[in-house]
């Protein structure tokens, strides 16, 4: 049997696209297996040969071509075993555009000189999900940053605020800034403290501003407000007290007064 062909249908039997290229000159292509030729959305190496000008250059994007020649370059001067790995787009012949992972290995054939073989991966999958968890990512670090904006320029409309841990029971003012050691502390026993000493006209306040009952409430929405009456320095006064998620993982809450 001939050499060349066991060769073909061992090339054959290997999971995933194999290509072999010459590695100098114009990189002609010496051979791709069916899995890559079927990745480009060719039916036939001939086919796949035409479509990418039978030339490694023709595999890669366009827009990725020198960001890939300099890499495989870099990577071979780099180490003695000639291998490189590299991620670019591919473009098939349907002109939809893929995400491939490229592992390539420099080698001196008598027949045809220095070549490279490559294995080549389809990749667009994982590529996409990444990129769906870097956009999630980003929304949620825009999300903050415009609550924070919305906090900045309301700020002023509030007479306090503070940091609320609602798991630990923990409270820390942050509005107005204070270095005093009474304005953080245990939530329960400062709201107790608070509408005891201002005698505010509804009782069970104390149990609507529990951690247990805010916790409640919040398990489907972001922002509660309740609103009371109290008495403060002889005088009855209209409050307004608003609690919002910060960060849902510790159960942080903005408390607004």
């Amino acid at each position: 049997m001939n050499k060349n062909i066991e060769l073909s249908a061992v090339y054959q039997e290997i999971p995933g696209g194999l290509l072999i290229y010459y590695a100098y000159g114009n990189e002609e292509i010496i051979y791709a297996n069916d899995e890559l030729v079927h990745l480009f959305g060719c039916d036939s190496l001939e086919d796949f040969k035409q479509w990418t000008h039978n030339s490694f250059q023709g595999v890669v994007h366009p827009e990725d071509l020198k960001k890939v020649e300099d890499s495989i370059l870099n990577q071979l001067s780099a180490n003695k075993s000639k291998l490189d790995h590299i991620v670019y787009r591919i473009i098939r012949k349907d002109n939809k555009i893929r995400y491939v992972e490229d592992f390539g290995k420099l080698v001196h054939d008598e027949q045809h000189g220095d070549i490279f073989y490559v294995f080549i991966t389809d990749i667009t999958s994982s590529i996409q999900e990444k990129e769906k968890v870097q956009q999630k990512t980003l929304e949620h670090a825009r999300e903050k940053a415009i609550l924070r904006a919305a906090l900045e320029s309301t700020i002023y409309s509030y007479r306090e605020i503070y940091i609320v841990d609602l798991e630990e029971n923990r409270y820390r003012q942050i509005y107005p800034q204070t270095q005093d050691e009474q304005d953080q502390g245990i939530y329960t026993n400062a709201i107790n403290e608070r509408i005891d000493n201002e005698e505010t006209n509804t009782p069970s306040m104390t149990k609507l501003l529990h951690p247990k009952n805010i916790q409640k409430e919040l398990i489907d929405k972001n922002t509660i407000e309740y609103r009371y009456r109290r008495k403060h320095n002889d005088l009855v006064e209209w409050c307004i007290t608003t609690f919002t998620v910060f960060e849902r993982k510790d159960f942080f809450l903005l408390m607004l007064l």
